[in-house]
């Protein structure tokens, strides 16, 4: 009968933490016939090739290669193994950023070259064993304006870009006509 890789490899208790999910080798007669990234069936993004096994095939899973972490305003922060991966790649492993997410991302590097990257270039930022990525959430930054009126403690009231001396008395609890100008 014929059984798909994905299912030999759950059939078998799965990959454990230290196996790469990246770099499996399908040996036939002592020869490599096939080697598997798992990434794009496990993220949703693809599939793998079926091929049919013989007798005396041996899958091979090595020791997990090295890795990059990933957290912040991204769906599903971890860390990944690397496999000449750009900043696009993990992101897209991670699930791409959250709606509110900050586009400018921080990578921390080891070697303290550490780079803040703009959408632009994700694509081309090439990522190195041990990075940390951040991906910070936007900050809705808030303006005031402060109201001082005599005999009263100054008190604040927010920023819009088309408030006018109306909306601003009335925050104030102040008739208009009890001003003198």
């Amino acid at each position: 009968p014929s059984i798909s890789l994905n299912n030999l490899l759950i059939l078998s208790g799965g990959i454990n933490k230290s196996g790469s999910l990246r770099n499996i080798y399908v040996y036939r007669n002592n020869t490599v016939i096939d080697s598997v990234d798992l990434y794009p069936l496990i993220t949703g993004l693809g599939s793998i090739n079926d091929f049919s096994f013989s007798n005396d095939d041996i899958i091979m899973v090595p020791p997990r290669g090295k890795t990059v972490s990933i957290s912040g305003a991204v769906r599903n922060p971890g860390i990944f193994e690397l496999k000449n991966d750009n900043l696009s790649n993990i992101l897209t492993f991670s699930g791409n950023l959250v709606s509110n997410a900050n586009k400018n991302i921080f990578v921390y590097r080891n070697d303290s070259s550490n780079k803040s990257v703009e959408q632009k270039d994700y694509i081309k930022t090439l990522l190195m064993p041990a990075d940390s990525v951040v991906v910070p959430f936007k900050t809705l930054r808030y303006e005031f304006l402060t109201i001082s009126i005599e005999n009263q403690a100054p008190f604040k009231i927010p920023w819009l870009s088309q408030i006018t001396y109306d909306d601003i008395f009335q925050s104030a609890n102040v008739n208009i006509k009890d001003i003198e100008i």
